[in-house]
């Protein structure tokens, strides 16, 4: 059964991309700011794609030195290593970020993105090609003032049929500063409840006679 469960997390709790990505996962921004993936999980097929820039800004710059460190020792490019830093998009304006997609099916999955900005709100969209669910919004990641916001966006969903996607978007939502995308993870996920189809359901409904 179809469904699309988001939920966004404040932590700045260093990151086993090893343990939390079971079926894959990828790093970005490791000492470049291009948007293909630094790192990903070997052997699993490179199923987490590169990132999108959204939005309108002056590009994309790598970031380090924050508090929060991404780990893996099943890497295909550096095996063991270790990052506390990511991708960010310089601009002004909101709605600048990026976005991540991942394989979709019938079986449900999980997918994390693990995310920070500076002095700015976070917003997280997550969308199922297919439409078989509404897409979800949180801005659960509130802004810090004047220093950094750490957290993940976790996405528990299914499709309605096999071959589609999932699109995850992380973007500023209040001021001229920025987020950045530290890395991804993909996994089996957990079945909502019957409460929770139902209510993402009567969400889509009601957009659609909006």
């Amino acid at each position: 059964m179809a469904q699309n469960t988001l939920t966004c997390t404040i932590s700045s709790t260093d990151v086993d991309l090893t343990a939390d990505g079971g079926i894959d996962w990828a790093k970005f921004g490791i000492f470049s700011y291009s948007l293909a993936k630094a790192d990903w999980k070997a052997g699993a097929g490179a199923l987490i794609s590169s990132a999108v820039e959204i939005g309108s800004g002056t590009g994309s710059l790598f970031y380090t030195g924050l508090i929060r460190e991404l780990a893996w020792t099943d890497g295909t490019n550096l095996g063991s290593f270790s990052f506390a830093g990511g991708l960010r998009f310089e601009g002004t304006g909101t709605g600048r970020g990026y976005k991540v997609t991942f394989p979709a099916g019938t079986a449900v999955k999980r997918a994390r993105l693990y995310v920070a900005s500076y002095d700015e709100e976070i917003k997280i969209t997550s969308t199922l090609s297919d439409g078989s669910v509404s897409p979800q919004v949180s801005t659960a990641l509130t802004r810090n003032a004047g220093t950094f916001r750490y957290g993940y966006a976790e996405v528990q969903y299914a499709a309605a049929s096999a071959g589609q996607s999932l699109d995850i978007q992380v973007e500023n939502n209040t001021a001229d500063q920025y987020v950045m995308l530290m890395g991804a993870s993909y996994a089996d996920g957990t079945a909502a409840s019957a409460y929770d189809i139902t209510r993402m359901r009567t969400q889509q409904i009601g957009l659609l006679s909006r």
